[in-house]
């Protein structure tokens, strides 16, 4: 049996659950918050829905780089989202 290094790599590669919101700024403005739902404060906003997406893809390297610096446990995606899943990278 193969055995899967567990990299930086490989968790950029999961189709992590995201979720697009807008949001009103103090100004009442809108923006656009995206969140990784299996990745607890794993969030990036944006004056667009893609603008949120890469600011959370840019999050997303950092909040996994810091987790594995930290040897901590990272989540990988909930199985019953996958249908529904917008993959970052």
């Amino acid at each position: 049996m193969e055995t899967i290094s567990k990299n930086l790599d490989y968790y950029m590669g999961l189709p992590y659950t995201v979720v697009i919101e807008p949001d009103e700024d103090n100004d009442g403005g809108t923006y656009y918050v995206a969140r990784a739902l299996e990745l607890t404060g794993c969030i990036g906003d944006g004056d667009t829905p893609e603008e949120a997406l890469e600011s959370l893809a840019i999050h997303k390297r950092m909040w996994i780089e810091s987790q594995l610096a930290d040897g901590a446990s990272i989540p990988e995606p909930q199985q019953k989202f996958n249908d529904y899943t917008k993959l970052i990278a």
